[in-house]
């Protein structure tokens, strides 16, 4: 599946206009939207997720449906994904990441490991994955960064 088709380019509103009950998105709804990502904590897009674009607002929103509701996420948080590199530190990456693997790993075992360079305890296929989430969101910004909502 190409990174096109997670956005959407036409529902019942208008992309650079969203309306929402036939009336234009103001500051006053958008602050209602309930914040969630569309994301799961694996950086893989909820199977419902359907993008409509962002709105600059104190910060940039992702504007997305789960088709029954409007929801609104900050950019930055998917940001701190992006920023990772092979010397980032677990307890780093736990804090934004999900993986099996450490999931199941014991407190004692993370305790110890904690300050271990995640290039020194994550598998090659796990940096490998980490590496690919990371090529998806940045194709993924670039598309959203196009479809701009304008307030």
């Amino acid at each position: 599946m190409e990174i096109k088709d997670f956005f959407t380019e036409q529902l019942t509103v208008e992309i650079t206009l969203l309306k929402v009950n036939n009336k234009k998105l103001t500051k006053t709804l958008l602050n209602q939207f309930i914040v969630s990502s569309p994301f799961d904590k694996s950086y893989e897009l909820k199977p419902k997720a359907k993008i409509f674009g962002f709105v600059n607002d104190k910060g940039y929103w992702i504007i997305w449906s789960d088709v029954k509701y409007i929801y609104k996420f900050n950019t930055k948080e998917l940001m701190k994904f992006n920023l990772i590199n092979f010397d980032t530190r677990l307890f780093q990456l736990r804090k934004i990441y999900s993986l099996p693997r450490l999931d199941k790993m014991s407190n004692d075992q993370l305790y110890e490991n904690q300050y271990s360079s995640i290039s020194e305890i994550l598998s090659e296929e796990e940096l490998k994955e980490i590496t690919e989430k990371q090529k998806f969101l940045n194709e993924f910004f670039k598309e959203l960064y196009k479809k701009q909502i304008f307030l």
